[in-house]
């Protein structure tokens, strides 16, 4: 018998992984399906597969039954737009210093000056580009699960590894980014 994605997200919620794994298998053959339609330059299917797996986990996240009509078609819907956001994101790169503003105005009282906000973020993207170049293509996929919030376990098995590749993964990264840091 199989058990409604509602019930799934919602079991999730409450701590249970093994309801994010089903989730995860039930979608990524959408997922991969939508990847093998569209194109990323520069880019190849498992990238546009990589931000459609990280739609999922937002759609799981974000899902709200008393809102949406159900949760396979806001899946789509999320995952859909977080591919084509990733095109649109690799399209702008050209665009690269018109897309990376600071606004001048900002209300709140001690809000840091938009100058040091500029320089913090140009920082912060220079380490993570570095970082992008220094990591293998598993360490890359390791990381990019990392910074969405899913454990060593998810992480595992949306690659097919075991959770101590992942660790060791993990391990590899933090050293490498040391390295960046000093």
């Amino acid at each position: 018998m199989e058990v409604k994605d509602e019930k799934l997200v919602a079991a999730y919620r409450r701590g249970d992984e093994k309801a994010l794994l089903l989730l995860m298998e039930k979608y990524k053959p959408m997922v991969r399906k939508k990847a093998s339609e569209l194109f990323l330059v520069g880019g190849d299917s498992d990238d546009l597969i990589q931000e459609g797996m990280i739609g999922l986990y937002q759609a799981i996240r974000d899902f709200r039954e008393e809102k949406d009509s159900s949760f396979s078609h806001f899946a789509k819907l999320v995952i859909t737009r977080r591919m084509y956001s990733a095109i649109e994101a690799d399209n702008r790169k050209k665009n690269a210093p018109l897309n990376s503003y600071v606004p001048i105005d900002t209300e709140e009282e001690g809000e840091k000056d938009p100058e040091e906000l500029l320089l913090q973020r140009e920082e912060l993207e220079g380490l993570l580009e570095r970082a992008g170049k220094l990591l293998s293509p598993m360490e890359r996929k390791v990381f990019l699960y990392s910074l969405c919030g899913l454990t060593y376990r998810e992480t595992a098995r949306l690659l097919g590894k075991e959770p101590k590749s992942i660790d060791n993964a993990i391990q590899r990264i933090r050293q490498k980014l040391q390295k960046l840091q000093s």
